[in-house]
């Protein structure tokens, strides 16, 4: 029937990790495309809708992310009744082995058809040394909220195994915006005279002659 909408296949995907590992970081990566560096802890427990095109049609996940999640009655709200679950690390630290076990432990919490993914974010930072847990997991998936690095590899290997097509792929979206950058007082003013100065024929001729105007 035309004008019927597309039914949206939509799974339930729980975030845990440590806190400050990146979980509200991706989430709002995909979501929104920004990035900020300052540290804002998740309270209580949220649920966020992220969708993806891909090469089978679009797919959508609802992400949950519990404020202390392995402790009090979070893990049977966030993990209860899941298909999907990313475990989050920061691999950036000294000691990556800091609360591991206590988050790995609870995966033994859902049941074993679950679909996880492991994620190493913060592969950006460079440590001093070689890192424990980067050789220890050694299917862990290294991703960089602030740089953009496999932010959607997750998601690919979950839907890969929902429709059962291991050639699919999702969609680009358009590009997500580079992590903000303080810029100084100079920097901007800077910024607003060279703007002042930009024409709209200078504009067009920066384009691809594909769209010029």
């Amino acid at each position: 029937m035309l004008g019927r909408k597309r039914h949206m296949p939509t799974y339930k995907c729980a975030i845990i990790g440590p806190k400050g590992s990146g979980k509200s970081s991706f989430i709002q990566r995909h979501l929104t495309g920004a990035f900020d560096q300052g540290y804002y802890p998740t309270v209580g427990v949220v649920v966020i809708k992220l969708m993806f095109n891909t090469s089978r049609g679009p797919i959508c996940f609802e992400m949950w992310e519990g404020e202390t999640v392995e402790c009090n009655e979070a893990p049977n709200i966030v993990l209860k009744q899941i298909k999907c679950a990313i475990l989050m690390f920061d691999e950036g630290i000294q000691e990556p082995f800091i609360n591991f076990s206590t988050y790995y432990s609870l995966l033994d919490l859902v049941p074993s058809h679950v679909m996880t993914s492991i994620c190493c974010n913060k592969t950006d930072i460079k440590t001093c040394k070689n890192n424990p847990l980067r050789l220890t997991i050694y299917r862990c998936t290294k991703i960089s909220c602030k740089t953009n690095l496999n932010l959607e590899k997750p998601f690919e290997y979950f839907a890969r195994k929902l429709f059962k097509d291991q050639t699919l792929v999702i969609v680009p979206r358009t590009p997500l915006l580079p992590a903000q950058v303080k810029l100084s007082g100079e920097d901007l003013l800077g910024k607003k005279e060279w703007a002042s100065k930009a024409s709209t024929e200078d504009y067009d001729k920066a384009l691809p002659k594909s769209i010029q105007r």
